[in-house]
């Protein structure tokens, strides 16, 4: 006669069961670790690491090292995922290496991957796909293969201190410091803005390296707010502080606020002599009167003046500037 468990038993033994796979499943995501090589040598040679390889492991292979892959078909039965950092040398001899759609190549800046067999042999393929084979020639870094293919690796740039003035002959100068972080090579986009808020592109730098101070010059277009922005690998941007010129970057005259957002704003300069409105076509719009200003004035807008970006002609006893506003009421 069968002897049935009682419902109460069964459920315990089915919940230990379930119980146990859970905790193999993290026993095994548990084992994955961070293998560096010890020296230069062959992949598949122990001395060459300092723990066995397994699949999920972080291997990297260390700067001054040289790593070959001579196996002709490594893991190709396997294809493991393996997130692999080269920071030394990363060669194939008439090999091949087969891993997981989800692993990684990644060419650290000062790293290599290079071909060295003679028979265009040599493949990385990720995910069933070949994304790189000795006829694409070396790589050097930095620079990342996923199953995607390959792409260039961009650096974290830091940018501070941005500060904008007028020159003397018109033209804007924007100076900043920036840091890398991480990587050597980046782009970075100078964006300027009549009202603080809509920015455009005014132009971009690329450089192999962006630590220290960096400046540009660019002609006036009546744009008062400024800002640097670091475009990533994936076309994001990160933006350093909004610089304006309307804070007394001006050689002669400070105009505050700006923008204006009431109907009075003030003016404060040397020996002004003459202050005239203008629209962006050069038309005065408002003439001031003529007295001197010395030091400090409060003036007040035209009535029913629509909101936009203006120009202040002043003219005092160092020279004569234009300076932009913004009027936001």
């Amino acid at each position: 006669m069968a002897y049935t468990l009682p419902n109460t038993l069964q459920h315990t033994l089915i919940s230990l069961a379930s119980l146990s796979i859970f905790l193999l499943s993290l026993g095994n995501n548990a084992m994955a670790e961070r293998i560096v090589s010890l020296q230069s040598g062959d992949w598949t040679d122990a001395s060459t690491w300092s723990n066995t390889i397994s699949d999920g492991d972080e291997v990297i292979i260390q700067s001054g090292h040289t790593v070959t892959i001579s196996t002709g078909n490594l893991y190709n039965s396997s294809t493991p995922n393996l997130q692999i950092t080269v920071n030394g040398i990363l060669s194939f001899e008439d090999s091949k290496i087969f891993l997981d759609e989800d692993a990684i190549i990644e060419i650290a800046s000062g790293g290599l991957l290079r071909g060295i067999g003679n028979n265009n042999n040599e493949k990385v393929k990720i995910g069933g796909g070949n994304v790189w084979e000795e006829k694409n020639g070396n790589f050097s870094g930095p620079y990342r293969f996923t199953q995607f293919g390959g792409e260039v690796v961009l650096p974290v740039v830091a940018v501070y201190s941005l500060n904008a003035e007028h020159n003397a002959d018109g033209s804007v100068s924007l100076a900043w410091k920036n840091e890398v972080i991480d990587g050597t090579g980046s782009e970075l986009v100078i964006e300027g803005s009549y009202d603080g808020s809509t920015f455009e592109d005014l132009d971009f730098i690329t450089s192999n390296t962006f630590s220290g101070t960096q400046d540009i010059t660019l002609p006036d277009n009546g744009f008062i707010y400024f800002r640097v922005g670091i475009i990533d690998e994936n076309g994001n941007r990160q933006y350093s502080s909004v610089a304006s010129l309307g804070q007394g970057a001006s050689t002669l005259t400070k105009v505050f606020p700006n923008p204006i957002t009431d109907q009075t704003f003030y003016l404060t300069g040397k020996n002004i002599q003459s202050v005239s409105l203008q629209n962006n076509q050069g038309i005065v719009i408002h003439q001031y009167g003529q007295n001197t200003i010395e030091g400090f004035a409060s003036l007040s807008l035209p009535d029913k003046l629509p909101n936009g970006i203006y120009y202040l002609r002043i003219i005092a006893e160092q020279g004569i500037e234009t300076i932009p506003i913004s009027i936001q009421r």
